[in-house]
């Protein structure tokens, strides 16, 4: 048995299950506030054009490229507490300094800022999940603490759709800097070992390229890039969602019911997960999002009355979260366990880096080209998404045809 081995063995590689579910659940709270409410903010408190969202957004993504991966292979060196401690805690700053900001300059870079370092450390979480769940005695599935996860998601929708329609759009950017409080706070209890897969910063760099280089694998790099395709298809749903249904007279506490039945959807997914999907392939559960994709994205661009959108939204079970058990699937099948944090995170930087980047740029534009045809022009960009979905559905039959598992160098 190689030295490595050992050590990996013999020291926990991450925190114990509760401690990572913990912060999972906050992390996902203060997601449930900022993934819907934070355009809206910027729209109504701040007077941003739908253009000027896109390319906040869009930036935030592009720099999540870098952010995220660098991020994880310093908390493979550092270890988790003190790598996301501190960044949680520059992401609350950043946040919080938006609340007194008026020069548009400041606004858009304090945003980019916040908004990419914050969603740099969600592949942290599910790779801390990843490895603390499992089928071995004692262990809880990873179905379960991620539907825990969502739950919290669920908190913040509502939470934070009653209090803003209630208060006002102002008070979104006070929420979400306080939740990003809370997900700091949780940090104190994960494990503060260093992981000694790298021995510090300076190797950074170093175990970021070595990850890169797993991708030379062609399933996975097939899979990645199906999931990157599928996950950029939620650009228009993520940015103008809330904004189109506002402008259909919809208030912001249905807006929060709205999104949470797709989280429900989603929660409902992944406890049936490793009964219903254990053996199926990556490439089959890829392609049930894709296909769901096609279907929730064209009917959402017709701009449909509450009727139509309450079941639909039940789709983001197929496009979010059976995309998502897809490719974290081919990941735990094609690359060793001690370098699946800095994996998952190049992954998620190309699913929510240039590809989102790319499609929230298209987004804005055509939410901008279509807006003088109300909500059922602004809704047309819906169907840029479902292109995207024929995409990945593409990449993933590509990824099964002819399919040779490669091993992970």
């Amino acid at each position: 048995m190689s030295a490595a081995a050992s050590q990996i063995e013999t020291e926990p590689r991450l925190p114990p299950a509760w401690p990572a579910v913990m912060f999972g659940c906050a992390l996902h709270l203060m997601n449930g506030i900022n993934l819907p409410y934070f355009p809206v903010y910027l729209e109504e408190a701040r007077g941003l054009t739908g253009a000027e969202i896109g390319l906040i957004l869009a930036l935030s993504t592009l720099f999540r490229v870098v952010a995220g991966p660098l991020l994880a292979a310093w908390a493979e060196g550092a270890g988790f507490r003190r790598s996301l401690g501190l960044t949680c805690v520059a992401v609350t700053a950043g946040y919080a300094a938006l609340n007194p900001m008026t020069h548009a300059g400041a606004i858009g870079a304090l945003a980019v800022f916040s908004y990419s370092l914050f969603s740099s450390t969600i592949p942290l979480a599910e790779a801390a999940l990843m490895a603390v769940t499992g089928r071995e005695r004692g262990r809880i599935s990873y179905g379960f603490a991620r539907a825990l996860g969502s739950a919290g998601f669920i908190v913040g929708n509502l939470a934070g759709g009653a209090l803003i329609q209630a208060h006002g759009a102002d008070i979104a950017i006070k929420l979400i800097a306080g939740a990003a409080m809370l997900v700091a706070i949780t940090t104190a209890w994960m494990d503060g070992k260093p992981r000694h897969l790298a021995s510090g910063a300076r190797h950074i760099l170093p175990a970021m390229l070595s990850g890169l280089g797993l991708f030379r694998n062609r399933r996975l790099l097939l899979l990645t890039l199906a999931g990157a395709a599928m996950q950029a298809s939620h650009a228009h749903y993520y940015n103008f969602s809330s904004v189109i249904w506002t402008h259909q007279g919809i208030g912001s506490d249905l807006i929060g019911v709205l999104w949470s039945i797709g989280v429900l959807a989603e929660i409902a997914l992944l406890f049936a997960a490793a009964r219903a999907l254990s053996h199926r392939s990556a490439e089959l559960i890829i392609a049930i999002g894709a296909v769901g994709g096609l279907v929730r994205w064209t009917v959402l661009g017709f701009a449909p009355g509450l009727a139509i959108v309450y079941p639909v939204q039940i789709l983001h079970a197929a496009t979010f979260a059976a995309t998502h058990l897809g490719t974290l699937k081919a990941i735990s099948e094609e690359v060793a366990p001690d370098r699946i944090p800095v994996v998952v995170a190049i992954n998620s930087a190309l699913a929510f880096g240039p590809a989102l980047a790319l499609s929230a740029l298209a987004s804005g534009a055509l939410f901008d080209a279509f807006e003088g045809l109300g909500p059922a022009g602004e809704a047309r960009g819906y169907w840029l998404m479902s292109v995207l979905c024929a995409v990945g559905l593409g990449l993933a039959i590509a990824a099964g045809t002819g399919r040779k598992r490669l091993s992970a160098p």
